[in-house]
Parts: structure tokens; sequence; C-alpha cells
């Protein structure tokens, strides 16, 4: 059987000997071409809109939110803190068709059973590379283009895992909130959510009821970011886009809480929004902030200011991060590795 992927049934049939000579150097010098363009495509995959990261070995996992059913592996940058660039020469295309369904991917985590997993906004589910592994209650639908925005897993004993996935939040965007609701709600900011749950080792096609009185290991989260000053819908709000876990003690029982990224904008009615404040904060678990944020903008160069940081993942658990952000389609994305300062 024929493995090569740039050959098709077409190049399987004998030539026809009618066929003039310079007809078949024509097809031959095409032919040519195809190769090129398709090896140049596998060399050096685009990554566009880039969503979400995890560190996999020696690998960044990164998905995109305009490529459903697929992620890219790139080689692990060094922990110098600053910008750091990815070469799309070195980028790696896993393909998953069983998760195809998956649009708007927005996040990725490994599961304590190994399994790597997608994050999809438009579906509220969990993905692997066999399909559907948990699909979360309506509560977490997208509303005015605001929904699931990151995941992130914690290794429980027995390989099971604690599933911590964020519902951002942030003013909705008013052209996508429904007309009879934009009078109503189109520009108040919606309050970021976590919800945490357990999964099992070797789960999947479960369905996370949200509204389940009394359930054990049911955890909501509804997180509180600072308010810059002024009256809404000028004033800057925050949206959260991804986060990690992070224990926020080293010596008590139960010390785990968050380090989300935040991204604040306003809703102006006239003109265009402002993006103003990219933060790292802290979080407890009753949704408070723990300590001061980390400014991005204060770590970039005036070409990164303000640039729109949709994933983060530990680099180094416990101490470096590293961030991704989005960009046009005819960009690469640039990464951000950030020193957690001693004592935040």
């Amino acid at each position: 059987m024929r493995t090569d992927p740039y050959h098709d049934e077409a190049d399987r049939r004998p030539c026809v000997k009618t066929e003039s000579r310079w007809l078949l150097k024509i097809r031959g010098f095409a032919f040519l071409l195809v190769i090129a363009a398709a090896t140049q495509s596998s060399a050096a995959p685009l990554l566009e809109e880039a969503s979400g990261l995890l560190r996999i070995g020696d690998f960044l996992a990164i998905v995109s939110d305009k490529e459903p059913g697929r992620y890219y592996l790139a080689p692990v940058p060094a922990t110098t803190p600053g910008p750091a660039s990815i070469d799309p020469a070195r980028v790696r295309t896993i393909e998953w068709p069983a998760a195809s369904v998956g649009l708007d991917l927005e996040g990725i985590a490994q599961l304590a059973d190994g399994r790597v997993v997608l994050l999809s906004e438009r579906l509220r589910s969990l993905l692997d590379d066999r399909g559907i592994v948990a699909e979360y209650d309506n509560p977490l639908s997208e509303f005015g283009n605001r929904g699931l925005e990151g995941v992130a897993v914690r290794p429980l004993a027995g390989g099971a895992s604690r599933v911590a996935v964020l519902w951002e939040g942030g003013y909705p965007e008013f052209q996508a909130v429904p007309p009879q609701l934009q009078n109503l709600n189109g520009r108040r900011p919606l309050q970021p959510q976590i919800w945490c749950h357990t999964l099992a080792a070797g789960t999947s096609r479960i369905r996370v009821k949200l509204d389940s009185a009394g359930a054990v290991d049911l955890e909501r989260i509804e997180l509180k970011p600072p308010l810059p000053e002024g009256p809404e819908p000028i004033a800057q709000r925050f949206r959260a886009t991804d986060l990690v876990w992070h224990r926020l003690s080293p010596t008590a029982d139960d010390a785990w809480g968050f380090i989300v990224l935040l991204n604040s904008g306003n809703s102006p009615t006239a003109g265009p929004p402002v993006y103003e404040h990219q933060w790292l904060q802290k979080f407890s678990r009753s949704g408070d902030p723990v300590g001061p944020p980390i400014d991005l903008n204060q770590l970039v160069p005036d070409s990164l200011r303000h640039a729109n940081w949709e994933g983060l993942a530990w680099l180094k658990e416990g101490s470096h991060l590293v961030l991704v952000h989005d960009v046009p389609p005819s960009g690469t994305p640039s990464l951000l590795i950030v020193t957690l300062p001693d004592g935040w």
C-alpha cells in the first residue's frame, strides 16, 4: 500500500500512450509544484489564533480556536524571562479526526491517566483522540461571545483528575448579544467563574451537571477581579482567558488555588473598545484575589504591549510560566516566559 501523502488515485493510473510529450511535461512540472507546496506546509504549519498551551515533556502543545481536531507541538523554550519566538519550521501537527467536531478550541490539558484533552468552547466539552470525554451543562454556554476559555488539571490518587474549567466573563460583545437582551445585558460585565469537578481514570462520554444539588465533588468559584475606576461601560472590566492550578501555601493541607490570566477592556457605546490591562493574578478557591497582580505590560517591549494573551501554562511548575498570544492569521504568535517573583 502506498504511504506517500502527496499522491492520489490519479497518480496510480498508467500513462496513456496517446498523451503528447508536452502535456506530460506540464503535468510533471505541476506535480513537482504540489510536492514542494505540501512539503513546505508540512515543515512550517501556520498557527492561526493560538488560544491555549500546555507543556508535555520537551514540547509545548498549542491549540488554535480556528483549527478544530488538531494541536501543534513546538520545542520548549529556555526559561530565560521575557519574549520567546516560535520557529514554524520546527512545529509538528497532531491530527485528531475524532475531535474535529470540537469547534473553537480554547484550552489543552493532560489528565492524570495520561490522556491529552482539548477544550471546545462551542461544544462546552473536553475531547480526546476518541471524541467527547466530558460535556458541560448549559450554564457554561456562550453568551455574547463569552464562554469557556481555559482548562487546568491537578492529579489525584488512583489516576483521577481534578479538572477546573474557566468561563471567561467580562463585557459581552454587544452585537453578539440577542437583540431582545441588548438593552438589558448588552453592556454589563459578566463575572468570570471557575467550575471544578473530579474525573476518574479512563472516564469518557460523561455529562457534568452543574445544577446537581449537593454534588460532593462539584465546586463553583465566582472570581472577584479588581474593578478599575470609572462608570460602566466606559470603565475597564476584566475577562479571564486561562488558568493554572497553584499551591498558595506550602504548608496548609488544602492550599490549592489558581493563577488566572486576566485581560481588561471596555464596551463604549461609540467607537472601538479600549484594552488596557494584562495581568496574572492569584485567586483563592473562595474567588478572592491573593496578593498583587503581575502586570504583563511591564515585562514586554512596546510591540507586545496590550497583546491579547490567550494561553497560560507552567513551563516549570511553581516558578516559571509561559504564555502565548492571539495574532492575525498572517503572523506567528509569540511566547512570554514569566518567572514568579520570590514571595509572590
